[in-house]
């Protein structure tokens, strides 16, 4: 056991420079799944600091919390990537090591221990450290948020849940461990005769188009599919999600067959281009990239993935904040609704949060100022805040509304648009006591359809209501008609929507309002809108600075794939200098490989990014909430918001990837060439 554990550090010891890129890999993942725990806390400590309110900014972190998890879950595959590629290294640049032990009498359990027990001194030193940079991480994304939000969405600084944190340092030892299970298997087949065998250069690579052309196929018959039919047209919930997740598993999958064959005709084609303007170097790069085609497919793919990621999140945000969420708001706008109350959501989320529940709500003696003051002008319908799980759009805290059925009716189709019944067969409904008005998302959770009963829970109790109508409503907001809305809260109003009669002068009538109630605040809808899609500019800003760690994490598995490569090549790389190619020389041929793949990766990163954008647009579309969308305009219309952040993607990767090639490159530079030749 003593001899086991000496070569083990002997091992990780003669190999400095990869045993720190794997730990610093395993630490990224843990780090940063620590580091998502921290945003998510300061979110909630922000947002729920005032207990009173706690309830009401609950549904808010329905839309962080899977953001978040899927940021963390992409850098932790990214980071998967890392440390596979760097055992798979180590298995291959230790052949000879391992064919020497098999050949003096080491059995196959003892190299499968001695692998495994490398994987698990790494994974527990990488734990460790992420641990200890996932909170420092956590400071400056907490830290980074702030400054992108601007006060918008309030953060305050909190610690990673204990459980996250399990998680984290859990995760990073199975990472390890699982990560260096195929390698190892690798290992224990090998046959010690060959294993003895000194490396021999990866030779080119033939690629077969079999595999290519079944994915070609598969992308045209989506994409003509999504053309001729488009889903997200008559797909209705709950069947529009799992949908929208099998299309995009298709073009995933098609984009995964593609990819290999992809970067080998780069390499072919790349090969004529660099013949007429450079053409000793660049031929080199061309050719090396074709060799060992598994190793720089995976370099590829990984770099692809963070460049698709950070893509399609972004058209993901934008579809779902601008096409989806403020056009339910646009009813408002355009019949010129707009809001009063104690409130004003445009100074941000910071500032409502310090004041107390009591000061938010209106009293009698405001409504009743209220609606003398527009007397004639305009119609007021009091909207009193209510917590229903069965009602929820998002998670079982987004909020929902109560009012009276005469002032509901009054708003009309500035607040709720039908998809399922109408004002007419809803009026009897709502005139007979409880009844909601609920979006197809909630109808469909709930299993139910007009005139069916629906039993409601909420903070004063719980009554049993009839479904008067399901349709679209602002933000995804669902109303319960009842004569008495004060019972479902316990409180007062929050805050009226004021629809003024044709012809009023909508600021003449807002500026009469704060004249007779000082305490009132009021804005048009329109205000809103433009804050919204501030905070998902900034949303998706925030979230795109988290992503880059995926992008960087992905970067360095180039330092992996091109070290294993310079390994393999040290005696044609010492031939080239014996030869007389300079140093500079040498280096140009490492860093245009890396270039290349980078190239490459960025390229199909951001095509594949764009498509899921228009895949996911135009499959899920708008029907979880009531919205019949122009899908192939929206969808376009997103992947162009995103085509900037793709094309940072391609322009970055590359330069990443040059940066990680450093390393391979002084490597085999500081090595004589005759020496290596001698040593061959």
């Amino acid at each position: 056991m003593k001899s086991l554990n000496a070569l083990v550090w002997r091992s990780l010891i003669a190999t400095r420079t990869r045993t720190l890129l794997t730990i610093f890999a395993v630490a990224l993942g843990a780090a940063t799944t620590i580091a998502v725990s921290m945003v998510g806390q300061s979110i909630r400590r922000g947002l729920f600091k005032n207990q009173e309110v706690a309830t009401i900014m609950g549904g808010m972190v329905s839309y962080f919390d899977p953001m978040l998890s899927f940021v963390g879950l992409m850098i932790m595959l990214a980071a998967a990537f890392l440390v596979y590629n760097a055992f798979a290294m180590s298995v291959t640049h230790r052949r000879q090591q391992i064919g020497a032990l098999r050949t003096l009498g080491t059995t196959r359990a003892q190299i499968w221990r001695l692998l495994l027990s490398e994987a698990l001194v790494i994974g527990l030193i990488g734990a460790g450290v992420g641990l200890f940079g996932g909170l420092f991480l956590g400071k400056v994304m907490v830290i980074g948020m702030q400054a992108v939000l601007g006060g918008m969405i309030p953060l305050e600084e909190a610690p990673p849940l204990t459980s996250d944190v399990f998680l984290a340092l859990v995760m990073s030892l199975s990472l390890a461990l699982v990560a260096m299970l195929f390698p190892a298997r690798l290992a224990m087949r090998l046959s010690p005769l060959a294993a003895l065998k000194a490396p021999e250069s990866a030779p080119m690579e033939k690629q077969t188009v079999r595999r290519a052309k079944f994915g070609l196929a598969l992308a045209i018959l989506l994409l003509g599919g999504l053309v001729v039919a488009p889903p997200g047209v008559w797909v209705k919930p709950p069947l529009d999600f799992p949908l929208t997740i099998a299309a995009l598993g298709l073009w995933l999958g098609a984009f995964v067959l593609l990819l290999p064959v992809l970067a080998g005709m780069v390499g072919r084609r790349g090969r004529r281009l660099f013949a007429r303007h450079s053409p000793g170097i660049g031929r080199l790069v061309s050719d090396n990239i074709q060799r060992g085609q598994r190793r720089v497919t995976l370099t590829v793919f990984t770099l692809a993935l963070a460049v698709l990621v950070i893509t399609g999140l972004t058209g993901f945000i934008g579809f779902v904040m601008n096409d989806l969420m403020l056009t339910t708001w646009a009813g408002m706008a355009e019949q010129q609704v707009f809001y009063a109350g104690r409130i004003d959501v445009s100074q941000g989320w910071t500032v409502i949060l310090n004041q107390k529940l009591e000061t938010m709500m209106m009293n009698d003696a405001e409504v009743d100022s209220l609606s003398r003051a527009v007397e004639g002008k305009a119609t007021v319908t009091l909207m009193h805040f209510v917590i229903s799980p069965e009602l929820s759009f998002l998670g079982d805290g987004y909020f929902s509304v109560a009012s009276t059925p005469e002032a509901l009716m009054k708003l009309g189709s500035a607040f709720y648009t039908f998809s399922e019944g109408d004002w007419e067969s809803a009026r009897p409904l709502m005139e007979q006591g409880c009844a909601v008005l609920i979006t197809p998302l909630v109808a469909a959770r709930n299993g139910v359809t007009v005139g069916d009963p629906l039993e409601v829970h909420h903070q004063a109790g719980r009554n049993l209501c009839i479904v008067a109508g399901i349709g679209s409503s602002a933000a995804g907001i669902s109303a319960i008609s009842t004569p008495h809305p004060q019972a479902f809260t316990n409180t007062g109003p929050l805050m009226a929507f004021i629809r003024p009669i044709l012809g009023a002068d909508v600021d003449a009538l807002q500026a009469e309002i704060r004249a007779a109630v000082p305490n009132l605040r009021t804005n048009s809808f329109s205000v809103y809108m433009d804050a919204f899609a501030d905070v998902a500019s900034m949303l998706t800003a925030g979230f795109d600075g988290m992503l880059l760690l995926a992008l960087l994490a992905a970067g360095m598995s180039v330092v992996n794939t091109m070290m294993m490569s310079v390994v393999e090549r040290q005696h044609e790389l010492a031939l080239l200098r014996a030869v007389g190619a300079t140093r500079s020389q040498v280096s140009a041929v490492i860093a245009g490989e890396a270039a290349l793949m980078g190239l490459i990766g960025g390229l199909a990163g951001a095509i594949a990014g764009l498509g899921c954008t228009v895949v996911f647009v135009v499959t899920y579309g708008g029907s979880s909430f009531g919205l019949q969308l122009a899908l192939w305009p929206a969808a376009l219309h997103n992947a162009k918001a995103a085509l900037g952040v793709a094309l940072f993607g391609v322009i970055a990767a590359p330069l990443i990837a040059v940066g990680a090639a450093w390393l391979p490159a002084r490597h085999i530079l500081r090595e004589n060439p005759i020496e290596t030749l001698a040593g061959q």
